[in-house]
């Protein structure tokens, strides 16, 4: 079947690995593995898209309670086809509708060819093209993780747990076994995503209560989608993989590439769960925006300077989002 619609409600919580064990084992006993199953496990590639000013990811920043994504999904590099879904949140209720399409129209589609969706007729296709042709919708963030699977057929209902978070926002080719990432989840956290469209089952209900109190996570894309948004493209819209090595001297060596919505960069300071968080330096060719971070996004006061340790103008952050500008003179 080439189309799948499906109404439901989705919970998730983070687990620790030695809760993700005991739930294993406790699933194995009274659910299935889902189809795409090896033993149980296997490994996800997804591919979100958005608009060029990430919309979709800006209302998930803001928790608006309606708000939608579109994302292309495949479970092996062998596949030859791959699963476009477009899916929709209203409050607790989640609508997810899947369009099955051949490797080489994913391929066209992550080049921004959306008139290969016109081959497949189906008011889904022609939803979704009309959605990210009128929209603009390109490719930002290639997410990839492990993945335990369990289903129940007669009661509509899927539990999955995943681990091994990895991200990139410059490399989509999802048929590239060679992609470049960076681990976003520390090994010991793992999502346990329960998926239902009724109550429950009372086996399924001891098992899953006791997590009520666990932390709840961020989605996927969330978490992914833009270490570092910088939406000054007077100031920040230039290439990002070239760097002004001079300037690179004067760091405390304590240097690693991140990922953020502009590509591939350096940074200079603190790190917590892979993240920067805290005090840094974020390097971008002959500029330099320092101030703080919070789990990878800016957070509070930041200043850009050039090559000549000019102030170039100084903007406020708060979790990733631009909310204030005090614009200086180019000069001190």
């Amino acid at each position: 079947m080439n189309i799948e619609h499906i109404t439901r409600i989705e919970e998730k919580y983070l687990i620790s690995t030695e809760k993700k064990l005991q739930l294993l084992t406790q699933l194995k006993k009274i659910l299935i593995y889902d189809e795409h199953s090896n033993k149980g496990k296997y490994s996800v590639r997804t591919l979100y898209f958005d608009t060029p000013t990430y919309r979709d990811y800006q209302d998930k920043l803001n928790n608006n309670q309606q708000r939608k994504g579109i994302r292309m999904r495949i479970y092996d590099v062998q596949n030859i086809s791959a699963k476009l879904e477009l899916k929709m949140k209203n409050n607790d209720i989640q609508e997810k509708i899947s369009l099955k399409i051949k490797k080489e129209d994913a391929q066209k589609l992550i080049n921004r060819e959306y008139h290969v969706l016109k081959k497949y007729k189906s008011e889904v296709a022609i939803k979704l093209y009309d959605i990210m042709k009128s929209n603009n919708y390109e490719p930002k963030t290639t997410i990839l993780y492990n993945r335990y699977a369990f289903k129940c057929l007669e009661k509509n209902l899927r539990i999955t747990i995943d681990s091994n978070l990895a991200t990139s926002n410059t490399e989509f080719n999802l048929w590239d076994l060679n992609i470049d990432t960076v681990n976003v989840s520390p090994v010991y956290e793992h999502i346990l995503e329960i998926k239902r469209i009724r109550e429950l089952p009372l086996e399924i209900q001891e098992i899953i209560y006791p997590l009520e109190n666990e932390e709840k996570p961020s989605s996927k894309y969330k978490r992914c989608c833009n270490f570092l948004y910088l939406p000054e493209k007077s100031i920040l819209g230039r290439k990002t993989n070239r760097y002004n090595f001079q300037m690179l001297n004067n760091t405390s060596q304590n240097l690693k590439k991140i990922y953020t919505a502009r590509g591939l960069l350096i940074y200079d300071g603190e790190f917590k769960n892979n993240l920067p968080n805290g005090k840094g330096k974020l390097f971008i060719e002959d500029l330099i925006v320092e101030g703080y971070f919070k789990d990878g996004k800016l957070d509070g006061e930041i200043k850009i300077i050039n090559t000549k340790n000019e102030i170039i103008k100084y903007s406020s952050y708060k979790n990733g989002i631009l909310f204030n500008k005090n614009f200086l003179l180019f000069k001190k």
